[in-house]
This record gives structure tokens, sequence and C-alpha cells, in this order.
């Protein structure tokens, strides 16, 4: 569960850095939803 977590912050921080381009929110939710799947 740590490791997750620790993903997550890192996903946020990929996306924060990506605030520019238009979807980083809907890139995130999908990546994250393709995770739950998988786990």
């Amino acid at each position: 569960m740590e490791l997750f977590y620790k993903e997550l912050g890192i996903l946020k921080k990929i996306i924060f850095k990506r605030t520019k381009q238009k979807k980083p929110v809907l890139y995130w939710l999908f990546y994250f939803s393709k995770r739950l799947f998988l786990v």
C-alpha cells in the first residue's frame, strides 16, 4: 500500500509539471483507473 501511495505522489508531480497541457487530469484519471484494475 505504501508503494502505491509513493507511486501516486510521483504521478502527481509528473502531472503538476504537465499542467500546461490541455488534458493532464484526464490522463491522470485514465492511468489511475488502469492501475486500480490491474491491482
